[in-house]
């Protein structure tokens, strides 16, 4: 055991020494600021979602926001762009995001892989992709199931996914209401939440790494009746599921033998699809 007189001569020279090299950083800023006449970002105390910068006139500037604003890559804070760009491997991904998320190309690789360090979640459909049509930040991946488009979209932290059912006849296939998902993770234990989510946890240290929120389900209520071709784009399907309609349910999310299963047999039975301009979103 450490003296107690000891102990905190030694916390007050760790404290000078955090001080002196805190205040060398703020000087060097403040001279670059100066020099530069403009702002200058100070990196060390600059996060995802908090930015510090030095002005030239000897002040300092904090911003913080309730979201992530920036993505560090390559060493360099930039601002955050969700907009989906082709990798080496094949795969789409953000230009610049928190989260390191990977969509699928088409084919049987992954669906949606998702990687932090040396942990990784991946998600794969049942069956053989299509290639995927790109909007921004959003894959569109055609009739994976008849009738059904499936959609991925990225985000400053993560990513949604959401089914686009087309017809009455598309929400009664046998597929769609017992829909399970491949799982393979590194280093990851996936268990379900009590809302109805997913939480990707470390075991060593019981850290929630990933997880996803509550699944829900519902119709196209509140829209005013279109024409067959309002829908046919990728980006409008898009548009479309944004507005959340008056029919909504619950869509029950359980894990069982490496498979992620939604519960969703008994839900479509809730929500009518009246004709094929009208579609669910899953």
């Amino acid at each position: 055991p450490v003296p107690a007189a000891a102990a905190i001569a030694e916390c007050d020279f760790k404290k000078g020494i955090a001080v002196a090299i805190f205040s060398g950083i703020m000087s060097s800023c403040f001279a670059f600021g100066l020099a530069a006449g403009e702002p200058v970002t100070i990196d060390q105390l600059t996060d995802t979602a908090t930015l510090v910068v030095a002005n030239p006139n000897g002040t300092f500037t904090r911003t913080d926001s309730s979201m992530p604003q920036r993505a560090r890559v390559h060493g360099k804070w930039v601002p955050i762009d969700t907009k989906l760009v082709r990798r080496a491997d094949g795969t789409w991904a953000p230009k610049a995001a928190v989260t390191d998320v990977a969509f699928s190309g088409g084919g049987s690789d992954a669906l949606v892989t998702l990687r932090s360090g040396r942990d990784r979640l991946g998600f794969s459909w049942p069956d053989k992709l299509p290639e995927p049509v790109i909007t921004g930040a959003t894959a569109t991946y055609p009739d994976v199931l008849p009738q059904v488009d499936l959609q991925l979209t990225a985000d400053a932290s993560g990513y949604s996914s959401i089914l686009v059912v087309k017809s009455r006849k598309a929400a009664a296939d046998p597929r769609l209401r017992s829909l399970s998902l491949n799982t393979a993770s590194s280093h990851l234990k996936l268990t379900s939440t009590r809302d109805g989510g997913t939480e990707a946890r470390d075991p060593r240290t019981g850290e929630t790494v990933f997880h996803s929120d509550t699944a829900l389900m519902w119709d196209s209520a509140v829209e005013k009746k279109t024409d067959g071709a309002a829908l046919v784009s990728p980006r409008a399907e898009h548009t479309a599921a944004a507005k959340v309609g008056r029919h909504r349910a619950q869509v029950r999310v359980s894990l069982k033998h490496g498979k992620q299963l939604l519960g969703l047999d008994q839900k479509l039975s809730l929500i009518h699809i009246s004709e094929p301009t009208r579609p669910l979103y899953i």
